[in-house]
């Protein structure tokens, strides 16, 4: 169970937490996704030869090369307008055209989760990536506290979206933005404070009170590990001679 905070009640039992984050429903209203490079895309058109499960890579400049159409730019653009260019160019070759365009490969967005959770470090960003989903991949520990999770969103904006705002000396306005969630309200039913992760999100799981003391005395008590390493190594050897010579 997870460790409970001084003056408060025990809070969710951390089984209790991974079920409930395996079975969460997503939050809707996700932004679709928008393909950059270098993303790797599938094109099939039917009932072309051409376009039958094709697979593309999005170039550094954001174009690739397609049959019939030559060099083609698919970056800045959403699966679904893809789609609908590629129909209304085919439709110069042939005289009906059934385009579908599927992401087979998100590599040029990502968000980030950090802190107390098995599995920390960089997940790729589709579009419909929820809060809930993003910590159910990264499935937080039982040293986790639930009830402070930050999520800061950073200054990078979305593809297609404006820059990034400018002071008038040209530098980076300070427009990140960090939010607390407290997952603990949502198990208990408060499941609509779900919502979904941006681009460049990053989400920080803290550990409880009761975990950070444990990990300053680990800081204090690390560097005396070596030395009861040192001293006790001529022990193990003169017992390993012994036992060497009574053979």
């Amino acid at each position: 169970m997870l460790a409970c905070t001084v003056g408060a009640g025990c809070r969710t039992d951390h089984r209790q937490m991974l079920d409930f984050l395996a079975t969460s429903v997503p939050a809707g209203g996700g932004a679709e996704y928008v393909v950059m490079p270098p993303d790797q895309l599938t094109i099939t058109a039917r009932p072309t030869e051409e376009f039958n499960r094709y697979a593309v890579r999005v170039g550094p400049d954001g174009k690739t090369f397609l049959p019939l159409l030559g060099n083609y730019v698919l970056a800045g653009k959403t699966t679904s307008q893809i789609a609908a260019e590629l129909t209304e160019s085919l439709l110069d070759y042939y005289e009906d055209v059934q385009v579908t365009v599927t992401v087979t490969g998100y590599n040029s967005q990502r968000f980030y989760v950090f802190g107390e959770v098995s599995r920390p470090g960089v997940y790729p960003y589709t579009g419909n990536d929820s809060f809930l989903s993003a910590l159910a991949m990264a499935q937080p520990t039982k040293m986790a506290m639930p009830q402070k999770i930050s999520v800061i969103r950073g200054l990078d904006p979305l593809p297609g979206e404006e820059g990034l705002a400018l002071d008038q000396e040209g530098h980076i306005k300070n427009t990140s933005h960090k939010i607390t969630v407290n997952l603990d309200t949502m198990i208990k039913g408060n499941t609509h404070g779900n919502f979904m992760i941006a681009n460049n999100d990053v989400i920080y799981v803290p550990p409880t009170p009761f975990a950070k003391v444990g990990y300053a005395l680990q800081q204090v008590l690390f560097p005396i590990q070596p030395l009861i390493g040192t001293v006790s190594a001529p022990q193990d050897l003169r017992s390993a001679s012994s036992s060497g010579g009574g053979q």
